[in-house]
């Protein structure tokens, strides 16, 4: 990753990570496993933040130079809202045509 002065730099990485997380499992399971919008995107937004509270809880019980942050589960959080979003926009703008 490359270095910032601002030192919380990597909260935009987990934003970016989630948002791209999030969005990639729903797409999966609602092209692929043909569930509906609604069911995908809940499955999809559930599946990415337990995610990301687990690897940060692992984080600070499997590793000692690692540790949980709250703020990484926050810009996780607002990535995967951010997906949400998107996808409610583009599907209100898909049903008007």
């Amino acid at each position: 990753m490359p270095d910032f002065e601002y030192s919380n730099a990597d909260k935009i990485y987990h934003f970016i990570a989630y948002f791209f997380l999030s969005s990639l499992w729903f797409v999966v399971l609602f092209k692929r496993y043909k569930l509906p919008f609604y069911k995908s995107l809940l499955y999809s937004v559930v599946a990415s933040i337990l995610f990301g509270i687990i690897i940060e809880v692992l984080q600070a019980i499997l590793t000692d130079y690692r540790s949980a942050d709250y703020m990484d589960v926050l810009a996780n959080t607002i990535g995967v809202s951010t997906t949400v979003i998107t996808l409610l926009i583009l599907k209100k703008k898909v049903v008007k045509k």
